[in-house]
């Protein structure tokens, strides 16, 4: 027959356990409250719009005939052609950082006039995903429809990157949305843009991010325009009558119930060499 002092240190216990847990609670609720107030700072567009159509792309200058557009990392308006316009008064800052792998990237890519574009469906898909400036380096596959029995919806990627089906391939007219995991513990499926939420930061500081999606026969050269945030149940997979892409993740850490929407324009493309 338990004792009196038995029965008051399960007591005493359950007490510590329900305070505890009680605590737990509180903090996460705490935590919760912070990183959802702290979004709006991940809403960031560019200040200068990007070159596109036939009238704009005649800025260029040429080589040996053929018509390359401006580097932006290059001009007077960079000193030493290297340093983005928020470290100019702080040049050490940016010691270190890849500008020169991002000029020779851009470099790479002949630009692509928007006016000629053939229609997204007549393209192969994406297979390859890469973000240099995150070290996103990624395979790119379809998400299936599962029948969740009152519902349908888009399988989670995989440690891939996921493309929707029925929106956009990489080269085209039209918006592609691509969805990848910023972490996931519990069920292991990766977290292939657990870095996305660098970007805002990025752009901010008037970085350029490129995005490369490679198809079987082509490479196409994104760059990064503006970020956004949505409430889950707040987002929509939506048209564009523009050759874009929307990246999407899911934030805040722990609480997930926003999502990073990470748009970029096409700026360009190269043949891939077998």
């Amino acid at each position: 027959m338990p004792t009196p002092i038995r029965n008051r240190s399960i007591g005493i216990s359950l007490i510590l356990i329900g305070i505890l847990l009680l605590s737990a609670c509180l903090a996460y609720l705490v935590y919760r409250s912070i990183a959802t107030e702290g979004l709006s700072n991940l809403e960031q567009s560019r200040s200068q719009p990007l070159s596109h159509s036939s009238q704009e792309l005649s800025d260029r200058t040429t080589t040996q005939g053929i018509s390359i557009e401006r580097n932006p990392f290059q001009g007077p308006g960079y000193p030493a052609g290297a340093l983005a316009p928020i470290d100019w008064e702080t040049p050490y800052w940016s010691e270190g950082l890849p500008q020169n792998r991002q000029n020779t990237l851009y470099d790479e890519y002949t630009p692509i006039d928007w006016d000629s574009l053939p229609p997204s469906n007549s393209l192969h898909r994406a297979l390859r995903m890469r973000i240099p400036s995150i070290q996103v380096d990624a395979h790119v596959e379809e998400l299936a429809l599962v029948d969740l029995g009152t519902a349908r919806a888009y399988e989670t990627p995989d440690k891939i990157v996921g493309h929707i089906p029925e929106t956009a391939h990489p080269g085209g007219i039209g918006n592609g949305w691509y969805f990848a995991h910023l972490e996931s513990a519990l069920n292991k499926e990766g977290a292939i843009f657990s870095d996305l939420p660098l970007i805002p930061e990025k752009i901010r500081r008037e970085e350029p991010v490129f995005v490369i999606v490679d198809s079987k026969t082509t490479s196409y050269l994104y760059q990064v325009t503006e970020t956004s945030v949505k409430r889950k149940e707040e987002l929509r997979v939506i048209e564009s009558s523009t050759p874009i892409i929307t990246l999407v993740t899911c934030i805040p850490r722990l609480v997930y119930d926003h999502r990073l929407l990470v748009t970029a324009e096409l700026m360009g493309s190269k043949d891939i060499t077998p």
